[in-house]
């Protein structure tokens, strides 16, 4: 039964890459034409308005084109960064998702500023790296120490590193600072039966 989900599980993976490939060959054949598109009467907050209510619809692919011209017209726009990588890893692309956070953070953050590494965690995760995930999600509990969602993300990637102890703490704190934060109480009680 093992082998049959690591089967199917190797497969989604394939998929993903696949579609991150056919995303960024689309991309990549339209971005040269990326300047003659834009309407240099819109500024970026226009094509960030309309990347937003793409994602909003599910039409990531349509979405990134979008924050992208926004990028284009302000390179500093770190909100633009954020989204597109979020619309990236809608889609799959966790390195090019990746990418977006980096920039993000590089270009000043967005408030709140924590959760871009929230988000670079959690595609971190998607890549299987572990502790890269758990190094974002420490730095967003520095910053917003008051926040449940690092704790719980933080316990989640604990617990499949086997760190059962260390993941009950930080589902315990995420549960403490929002009580009805129902996937900590749905991963404390999951690692409660295992233990």
């Amino acid at each position: 039964m093992d082998e049959i989900k690591l089967i199917k599980y190797e497969h989604g993976q394939l998929q993903r890459v696949r579609n991150a490939i056919a995303i960024t060959n689309k991309l990549l054949q339209t971005n040269s034409k990326l300047e003659e598109a834009i309407d240099t009467e819109k500024n970026a907050n226009y094509y960030f308005d309309q990347g937003r209510e793409k994602s909003y619809s599910k039409k990531f692919v349509e979405a990134i084109l979008d924050y992208d011209k926004a990028i284009h017209i302000d390179p500093n726009y770190s909100f633009a960064f954020e989204k597109r990588g979020l619309a990236k890893s809608d889609l799959g692309d966790y390195e090019g998702a990746i990418l977006d956070y980096n920039k993000s953070i590089e270009t000043g953050g967005v408030p709140p500023f924590y959760w871009v590494y929230i988000l670079r965690g959690i595609a971190e995760i998607n890549l299987g790296r572990l502790e890269e995930a758990i190094i974002d999600f420490n730095k967003a509990t520095e910053i917003e120490p008051d926040h449940p969602h690092p704790y719980n993300h933080r316990g989640y990637v604990k617990e499949k590193l086997g760190k059962i102890k260390e993941a009950k703490l930080d589902y315990e704190k995420a549960i403490e600072l929002d009580p009805s934060y129902k996937d900590a109480k749905e991963n404390l009680l999951r690692l409660k039966s295992k233990i």
